[in-house]
């Protein structure tokens, strides 16, 4: 999927805004307070049994957000500032998932519709929430988060 290189600076600058405010401790509880700072938001997370290969959702419910990761998810970090770039970029396709995903067999195949347009987003925004999680840790040397490991970072072409 193509990301043009207007939106890939959008996705760069809100990299760059929310490590500025995590600042040197780092920890998850530092993320989603700052996330909840610029998206004006209450967020709430847990972890949950999700289906295979899902090992995040967010679930948005008017100014409130609960992220669940998935209790067999091995890169908890890293899932959780991807699920808070779907925060910050403001993707559409979470607020569809208005399910009780923790009942549910299949989270992705009853949360979406099997639309072409749909999974074309789907793929574009799950894109750009990478793009959004290796900017983040990127920049984490810049603001002196040095013991974050390196290992978090996956490249994305």
């Amino acid at each position: 999927m193509w990301i043009t290189p207007r939106r890939r600076n959008q996705i760069r600058h809100r990299a760059a805004e929310l490590t500025s405010l995590v600042g040197s401790n780092g920890q998850l509880s530092d993320i989603l307070s700052a996330t909840e700072r610029l998206a004006d938001v209450s967020i709430d997370m847990k972890e949950g049994d999700l289906p295979a290969g899902c090992l995040g959702v967010v679930k948005r419910v008017e100014d409130a957000v609960l992220i669940t990761i998935s209790n067999k998810c091995a890169t908890r970090y890293f899932t959780v500032v991807h699920e808070v770039g779907h925060i910050l970029l403001d993707h559409n396709h979470i607020d569809s998932m208005l399910i009780d995903y923790e009942s549910s067999t299949s989270l992705l195949a009853t949360s979406f519709l099997n639309t072409d347009e749909q999974n074309i987003l789907m793929e574009i925004e799950e894109r750009e929430a990478e793009i959004f999680s290796n900017d983040f840790f990127k920049f984490l040397p810049s603001a002196g988060l040095s013991h974050v490991s390196r290992q978090w970072i996956v490249s994305v072409s």
